[in-house]
């Protein structure tokens, strides 16, 4: 997966989640795209500072990311 598949795929996880369960943003804190050894590529959704909104009742415990690898 090159740079600009993974944005568009987070743009659309972020368009799925402000649009469909109306959250405020983006629900977790990182991305990593394609693993391959040289390509790693880390993206921020809510970062460091925000709680992120993808398990009910744990959120504030947890530092949560998805990997693509396609």
């Amino acid at each position: 997966m090159n740079q600009q598949d993974c944005i568009t795929q987070i743009k659309g996880i972020q368009d799925y989640q402000m649009n469909i369960q109306y959250w405020s943003d983006i629900g977790l804190n990182f991305f990593l795209c394609n693993e391959n050894d040289d390509q790693k590529q880390i993206y921020q959704g809510r970062g460091w500072k925000n709680i992120g909104a993808y398990c009910l009742g744990y959120n504030f415990n947890l530092l949560d990311k998805n990997r693509f690898l396609f």
